[in-house]
């Protein structure tokens, strides 16, 4: 198993990684590993496929049409 050294953790990072040990009963290493391996878990976005379905989203909206969306929060908002 390979290893990680952190040196010149943020004191307030080091303080989150301590309480949120100590909320999930683990040690700080424990929860260090879990947070890194979540994070390489996570599936990578793919930016071309991603901007693929933006345009097929924005080719649906009819030109010209323009909505201003400051007045549709207001009548949310004021129901």
């Amino acid at each position: 198993m390979g290893k990680i050294i952190l040196e010149n953790l943020d004191d307030h990072v080091l303080g989150m990684l301590r309480a949120s040990a100590l909320v999930n009963r683990r040690s700080v290493e424990e929860e260090i590993k879990r947070i890194v391996a979540e994070a390489v878990a996570k599936p990578r976005v793919d930016k071309t496929a991603l901007r693929e379905e933006m345009a097929k989203t924005r080719a649906m909206t009819p030109p010209g049409f323009n909505v201003d969306m400051t007045q549709l929060i207001r009548e949310d908002r004021d129901r």
